[in-house]
């Protein structure tokens, strides 16, 4: 079994491997999209256990659906994105009451252990203040806003994910962080 991660170059030729059912090609795919998946699916639905369960959803699909992917163009993780995507709005849909769930901080999944327990307050107090300024968004914001500043996507892959063009992109992440500005002021944090 070859347990390296897939390198962004590996990419294209693993998923060509994956589509022709090789599965140590998709394990490679699973064990570097992982990461950011299960963190972009933590954003949207705020819970620890069904963001692990939703991001297993995700892989699976995948896996079943990988043979169909098409072969132009490299857009293997728009289409992934897009499966989580549609997997946190099902469970949106599904979900008859909101629970927001505030565990500690995402440990070993974004960044690494503190230096020394102030660390862990600050960190911890400036993922709530995040959290919160999150929640004063629609849909549509937070999931621009996780896509551009948590994954670190550029404009181009998220209008690949998402469908809109990258000029409603920028106006709807332009608005979002306004809000969160406001938010912030109004509650004398920044």
């Amino acid at each position: 079994m070859d347990d390296r991660v897939a390198q962004p170059d590996d990419i294209p030729e693993l998923v060509e491997r994956a589509r022709n059912g090789d599965a140590e090609s998709f394990a490679r795919l699973y064990r570097h999209y992982l990461t950011p998946i299960y963190r972009f699916l933590y954003w949207r639905v705020k819970n620890r256990e069904d963001a692990d369960d939703l991001a297993q959803t995700v892989f699976t699909k995948a896996w079943n659906a990988i043979p169909s992917l098409q072969k132009e163009g490299n857009h293997f993780t728009a289409w992934l994105y897009t499966i989580a995507r549609n997997a946190a709005m099902d469970y949106w849909r599904k979900k008859k009451e909101v629970l927001f769930d505030i565990p500690e901080a995402i440990e070993g999944r974004m960044d690494p252990a503190p230096d020394t327990a102030m660390d862990a307050v600050e960190r911890a107090e400036g993922a709530s203040i995040l959290r919160k300024a999150l929640g004063v968004l629609n849909d549509d914001q937070q999931e621009i806003i996780i896509l551009r500043f948590f994954e670190e996507m550029s404009n181009k892959e998220i209008s690949n994910i998402t469908g809109k063009t990258e000029a409603a992109i920028r106006q709807i992440q332009c608005r979002a962080l306004k809000m969160m500005r406001d938010f912030c002021k109004q509650r004398k944090i920044l």
